[in-house]
């Protein structure tokens, strides 16, 4: 069943939308019969009723006008129910035949002033049934009228009375008549299929550019690229989803309020920052101008581009320091111990012990400056292995809100749901988030509360530190991941750095958000294994 429909499908799509195109002539047809008839009844009335009573008796031409009236709705009332469309409209060329014969053979038969009336039936039939319906019709007219040219002749019927010249035979009139239904059918017949060709290569052209039109469409919605047309005005004539998602506003908003540089840029090309939730995308827009005043958008999202020539960036840093750093560490660590062990040999008084403490520390201050300085520029080698986060997290904050340093005015709270086990280096992640935690403290002098969070989105794992501090500008929000990047006096900008290399070797990411004033959120993406294993742990895991 389901195979014949698809044999019959562009068949039947053929079909129908020749039944609506007849449909269509068949009502514009029965709408011009109406208005001619009614000119032509109106005008045998002025007649019949002016006194000129040999042309048709007032009782024969009403009842014509109520059986004319009477085909006419029942044509215009039964075209909804009617299921054959060709056969309806043969049925309404007959009775229009037949009304204008019984109209010629009440005025006088052959000589009738209403004989041309089957010449334009013909006309008419040409764009209901074309050239081919239209002679059909030529010769059942033909064969009507000579009909009645042979009843005229013979004097039978209601012609008995039409006029017969014996020396200018009916019989003539009737042949040149007969020959000028022909002549008509074919001249009408032909325009009729001139304009069928015509309007069918017409409907095959508007196919074609539908159907090209559909094509582009569809091109232009799969391409990783956003296309956009804007109008004149500014305002968004199309769009693929693409450029929507990148630029929904546009949808509600002209391009100036949507497209930050649409009216200072110049140079048709350039780059702007769009917030997306919590990224930041970083698009490439392309406007090319046509004559027409409209634009056509190209927009290039390079947000991963842009975050590789970071990255790339950070690297090259390392690289550059990577190789100091090693000299460094060798030439500084031996004269420091040195230094340390002699301090611890010295005598000193009692009052000068301070100053020995002091030493001391300081000398362990730049020892361990030296380790994290290690410590960042090498590569790391990561011990992973499964680990519920949600513990880590809580010993970590614990451990922090203890701190001597912060415990009277740094308040942590911890918000950490059930996680999946992740493939962690705990030692590394541990680290990392203590760095976070102790970031946040520093940034609010005056105490505050930190939270901490651990939930799981979709497929990854996200860890975030929160706190209520001073903020980062936003001109310093694109460099807090740099290493020796800081804002902070007396930091290394080291911290942040190996929070962003830390995350990235677990095959996660690093986001901040942050204003002036308003405190800072660092997030921590990190991803979950394919099948990771929750509810198979050993007893002695899930207890600690």
């Amino acid at each position: 069943m389901a195979e014949d429909s698809a044999q019959a499908g562009p068949t039947g799509a053929r079909r129908l939308v020749s039944d609506e195109g007849l449909k269509r002539r068949v009502v514009f047809y029965i709408l011009i019969r109406l208005g001619l008839a009614t000119g032509l009844l109106a005008l045998t009335a002025v007649l019949v009723l002016g006194g000129e009573g040999n042309l048709l008796d007032p009782r024969r031409y009403f009842t014509l006008v109520a059986a004319t009236y009477l085909v006419m709705g029942l044509s215009a009332a039964g075209l909804p129910a009617v299921g054959n469309l060709h056969r309806f409209a043969w049925l309404q060329l007959a009775a229009d035949t037949g009304i204008i014969t019984s109209l010629v053979s009440l005025t006088g038969g052959t000589g009738s002033i209403f004989t041309p009336l089957y010449m334009l039936s013909i006309v008419a039939s040409s764009t209901l049934v074309y050239q081919r319906g239209a002679l059909i019709l030529a010769a059942i007219n033909s064969a009507i009228f000579l009909a009645l040219g042979l009843l005229q002749g013979m004097r039978i019927g209601p012609l008995e009375q039409a006029p017969f010249s014996p020396t200018a035979p009916v019989y003539a009139e009737v042949l040149l008549t007969i020959f000028g239904f022909f002549l008509v059918a074919m001249l009408a017949g032909q325009l009729a299929e001139q304009l069928r060709a015509t309007g069918r290569q017409l409907q095959a052209e508007e196919a074609y550019s539908r159907s090209l039109q559909a094509e582009l469409a569809q091109v232009a919605q799969t391409i990783r690229s956003g296309l956009a047309v804007i109008g004149r005005d500014g305002s968004l004539r199309s769009a693929n989803q693409r450029a929507l998602e990148l630029f929904p506003q546009l949808e509600r908003q002209s391009a100036d309020a949507s497209i930050p540089g649409w009216q200072d840029e110049e140079s048709g090309l350039w780059e702007v920052s769009v917030p997306d939730g919590e990224l930041v995308r970083h698009v490439i827009v392309t406007r090319s101008d046509m004559p027409d005043g409209r634009s056509v958008l190209t927009l290039e999202d390079v947000t991963s581009l842009r975050e590789i020539e970071r990255q790339l960036q950070r690297e090259e840093r390392y690289n550059a320091v990577g190789h100091l750093a090693a000299a460094i560490a060798h030439e500084v660590r031996n004269p420091l111990a040195s230094l340390s062990g002699a301090v611890q040999l010295l005598n000193v008084d009692h009052a000068d012990e301070p100053l020995q403490d002091i030493i001391q520390r300081e000398v362990g201050r730049i020892n361990e400056l030296v380790t994290q300085f290690l410590e960042t520029t090498r590569p790391a080698e990561l011990s992973r292995q499964l680990t519920d986060l949600g513990p880590l997290v809580s010993e970590v904050a614990e451990t922090f809100a203890k701190d001597s340093r912060y415990r009277e005015d740094i308040r942590v709270v911890e918000d950490v749901e059930h996680l999946p086990l992740l493939d962690l280096d705990a030692e590394r992640v541990r680290q990392v988030l203590w760095n976070l935690l102790l970031n946040a403290a520093q940034a609010m002098p005056s105490g505050g509360m930190i939270h901490v969070s651990a939930v799981q989105v979709g497929e990854r794992v996200r860890l975030m530190v929160t706190d209520e501090g001073i903020g980062i500008a936003e001109e310093d929000l694109q460099r807090v991941f740099d290493p020796f990047y800081t804002t902070r006096q007396g930091g290394t900008g080291l911290g942040l750095a190996t929070v962003e290399r830390v995350a990235r070797e677990h095959g996660g990411s690093v986001w901040v958000r942050s204003e002036p004033g308003g405190g800072t959120a660092i997030a921590i993406w990190l991803p979950v294994p394919e099948d990771p294993p929750t509810d198979e742990r050993p007893p002695e895991e899930l207890d600690g």
